[in-house]
């Protein structure tokens, strides 16, 4: 196939090699911090679950955090042998409980996942449908763990045929990054059966990924993580560590001998990144976003006018597919600007927040730096205000899942003057709710007041059916000790 029609640019092939595989993680951190994401991954058992997990928008240190610390008999148990001495129907509901996508096509990064197919002694990509049992299958090591049938065929493990999965996307990419974990080490092994057994699936496994290793652009290869057991559940990340340093070493190299793909394609950042002395230097960059304005799509503004003639941007307008646009500026943050609840002259009262008055409002829309309860975020942002907290929540989710990092605004000097939280829990006081507005300043207030005089309001008064009041008066905010 010729570069002019290949489908990706960067693929990425992860092998297989047990608990060896969490150098993969730290491979993989190193490609987050260089800005250097994958167009494609191709992944063999250990390199399918770290492949599957990235790919599902998982960072390089949530993947490390979900396995430290776990136990092998989570993810399988021993039965009366027949297909296999472990069960690996925990592994199943581990996978099903932690992939937010089900389907492959659902998947942030595009996934081939290799497995044997048993029945026909030949390997099998899969790359579409059900997630779950196509990465089982790529981990299971026959007669260790039992076949996985898949559509009337039986899969086992995918190193059997391909464990350095290179082949099976090289042709599709401009070029490829493979991280090999199981290069053969004339470490000492035990003389028992599953010493033996260990180690005659790693000849097998290294026979063949010779040509698959010759096929990378950029080859890693962990040598320091032969003397881990496959089922090493105790040193994810001193092995992700190894990772992380193997991936750096072989940049390296590649940079010094100037191939001329880094020189085309590698961002000056990632060669800075490379060659620095401080491996662990990383920039922030943070988008600040106005939800109010960010999808608010009506062009006709009217000055002071209401949220209907106005409009406003909601939680909703920030999608998957926008939140990914933006990850790719090379932002590591994003700021949403405005999210708690603030004052408005819109009707709220059927949920439960009541109405402020137009002549202490900034803006009839809402006046987002006016914070009204800082337990609560704002309902013009929802498309079901009583159901705003959710929806700002599944926004969170689908940040994270486009691998952004969240700030949102505590403005502690702008406080709406009819504060009042609705969403605090009952012990809770209010701001000002035990004031001595008697003193014009005390540090137990909340409030600066301006004793013995009522605030006067400039305009607003006429636009509304009720009237408000304020005595003493709250000092404004603008450096100005008047009531006015």
């Amino acid at each position: 196939m010729s570069e002019a029609k290949r489908k990706y640019g960067l693929g990425l092939a992860l092998s297989g090699g047990g608990a060896k595989g969490f150098a993969h993680i730290g491979a993989l951190k190193l490609l987050e911090e260089c800005r250097l994401m994958p167009d494609i991954i191709a992944g063999t058992s250990a390199g399918a679950v770290a492949g599957v997990f990235f790919a599902d928008g998982y960072e390089a240190s949530a993947i490390q955090k979900i396995f430290t610390g776990r136990e092998f008999s989570e993810f399988a148990r021993l039965k009366l042998p027949k297909d296999g001495l472990l069960d690996n129907d925990r592994f199943r509901k581990f996978l099903q409980r932690h992939l937010r996508a089900k389907e492959f096509e659902e998947l942030r990064i595009p996934l081939v996942v290799v497995a044997t197919d048993l029945d026909n002694g030949r390997s099998h990509a899969f790359s579409s449908g059900p997630i779950v049992d196509a990465v089982l299958a790529s981990c299971s090591i026959p007669i260790v763990f039992s076949p996985v049938e898949i559509n009337g065929v039986h899969y086992v493990d995918g190193g059997l045929f391909r464990n350095f999965p290179v082949s099976t996307i090289r042709e599709e990419c401009e070029w490829v990054i493979g991280v090999n974990v199981s290069p053969l080490i004339p470490h000492k092994y035990k003389q028992t059966i599953a010493g033996i057994a260990e180690r005659s699936y790693h000849y097998l496994f290294r026979s063949n990924t010779i040509e698959d290793r010759r096929k990378c652009d950029v080859l890693i290869e962990t040598e320091d993580v032969g003397g881990y057991k496959t089922f090493d559940l105790d040193n994810v990340g001193v092995i992700a560590g190894i990772g992380y340093d193997a991936a750096v070493r072989a940049f390296q190299k590649v940079i010094r001998e100037r191939r001329s793909v880094i020189g085309r394609e590698l961002s000056s950042h990632f060669v800075h990144r490379l060659t620095s002395n401080n491996s662990e230097m990383k920039k922030i960059i943070i988008y600040q976003a106005f939800p109010r304005l960010f999808g608010n799509r009506n062009k006709r503004l009217i000055p002071h006018g209401s949220i209907e003639a106005n409009g406003v941007g909601k939680f909703a307008d920030f999608t998957s597919d926008i939140l990914r646009k933006i990850k790719d500026l090379s932002v590591t943050h994003i700021w949403y600007t405005g999210i708690l609840e603030h004052a408005t002259c819109t009707d709220y009262s059927h949920i439960g927040i009541r109405r402020d008055h137009a002549a202490v409002v900034k803006g009839k829309a809402g006046s987002p730096y006016a914070i009204k309860d800082y337990y609560d975020v704002d309902p013009d942002l929802a498309e079901r205000p009583s159901e705003r907290m959710k929806e700002f929540e599944d926004l969170l989710a689908r940040t994270h899942a486009a691998g952004l990092k969240v700030i949102i605004d505590f403005a502690a000097n702008h406080v709406a003057r009819q504060y009042s939280s609705d969403a605090r829990f009952a012990y809770m006081e209010d701001l000002g709710q035990h004031d001595d507005v008697s003193q014009a300043f005390s540090a137990d207030n909340n409030f600066y007041y301006i004793p013995g005089s009522p605030l006067v309001l400039h305009g607003g008064q006429c636009d509304e059916d009720f009237e408000y009041s304020e005595f003493p008066a709250k000092v404004t905010g603008n450096n100005l000790f008047t009531p006015r």
